[in-house]
């Protein structure tokens, strides 16, 4: 999806609980630091390794670096469920007709660039063919070697990723 694109799309204006409370285009939130939502997915194979994208170079957040399997934000009138199943199909062209195991939420704060995000977890041994408009490329990593890797990459690697991995291997 080109930029311009991407900042057109509507999405919802949230309260500090996470409460609707108006709609804007993507751009203009930002712009003003508002609340609004975002999903985030880890998918794992039956091997237990997980698949990280490397962002696209023309993303507004974190281009370039390594980050969750899948991500975006909710539209307007959208829910996080909806919003999950329809990115993983976006960006890794797996279709799927139930909701993945939801993990944790985060809180919107200036690491979630304001966002209030479901982090999900899906395990599949589908294919998966990212789209490289939204993806530069991807990789499989044992949880031993993406430790490893941010380690001794983390200027590579999106810090709100980091922050999700984190939180993740500590449930």
């Amino acid at each position: 999806m080109s930029r311009d694109l991407e900042d057109a799309e509507i999405l919802s204006v949230v309260n500090e609980e996470d409460l609707v409370i108006g709609q804007m285009r993507r751009d203009e939130i930002h712009s003003q630091n508002l609340f609004h939502r975002s999903i985030h997915v880890l998918i794992f194979n039956s091997n237990g390794e997980i698949f990280l994208q490397k962002r696209g170079l023309l993303k507004q957040e974190s281009p370039g670096l390594w980050a969750s399997s899948v991500s975006g934000h909710v539209d307007a009138n959208e829910s996080y469920d909806a919003a999950c199943i329809r990115e993983i199909e976006e960006e890794v062209g797996v279709k799927i007709n139930y909701v993945p195991k939801k993990l944790f939420k985060l809180k919107p704060s200036k690491l979630t660039a304001n966002e209030f995000s479901w982090v999900y977890h899906l395990e599949t041994d589908q294919l998966l063919s990212p789209n490289l408009s939204e993806i530069e490329t991807g990789e499989w990593f044992s949880k031993e070697n993406l430790d490893y890797f941010i380690l001794h990459n983390q200027h590579k690697v999106a810090d709100l990723f980091i922050h999700i991995w984190r939180k993740y291997c500590d449930i």
